[in-house]
């Protein structure tokens, strides 16, 4: 009778792991060092941030130039793009938060990468429209935006 509660036990125990370890490894990952990409192959959350911060700089540099349009666009659809694709990332500080708080930080990132594509996608009309001094104006609050997010969303990892 007790051999037979050991092997039940060990089995239980065996069959926990294999299940814990399945949902371990499906998690997305909150996350990823540099160069890492998912297992979706899209790039993490910490490489579209940088790419998208390092096209912003090229955006900022030529907007104020109607003569610089066509490659300021260029490059603002390159931030375009990995801000969509950072949209549906979860932060790093979401791991730290408490349960009660993820959900909340979580919507709260996404609602705010969200008013960012609104603006990026503002910004675009502006320059195809010629209009670059409202668009140096408006590359200006996507700046504060932006230093707002990392404000809010980076932690001290």
């Amino acid at each position: 009778m007790q051999k037979s509660k050991l092997i039940f036990t060990v089995l239980a125990l065996f069959s926990l792991g294999i299940v814990g370890s399945a949902l371990l490894t499906n998690q997305p990952s909150v996350h990823a060092s540099e160069g890492d990409k998912k297992a979706d192959g899209k790039k993490s959350l910490h490489d579209n941030m940088e790419e998208m911060g390092s096209y912003f700089k090229k955006v900022r540099k030529g907007v104020a130039d109607p003569a610089k349009n066509k490659a300021t666009l260029e490059a603002l659809a390159v931030v375009q793009a990995h801000s969509i694709d950072a949209k549906d990332e979860r932060p790093h500080i979401v791991s730290h938060a408490g349960p009660g708080q993820r959900k909340d930080l979580v919507k709260a990132y996404r609602k705010s990468m969200i008013e960012m594509n609104i603006e990026l996608l503002k910004l675009e009309l502006l320059i195809l429209d010629g209009k670059n001094e409202e668009a140096v104006a408006k590359t200006k609050e996507i700046g504060k935006l932006i230093k707002k997010g990392h404000n809010k969303f980076q932690d001290d990892h």
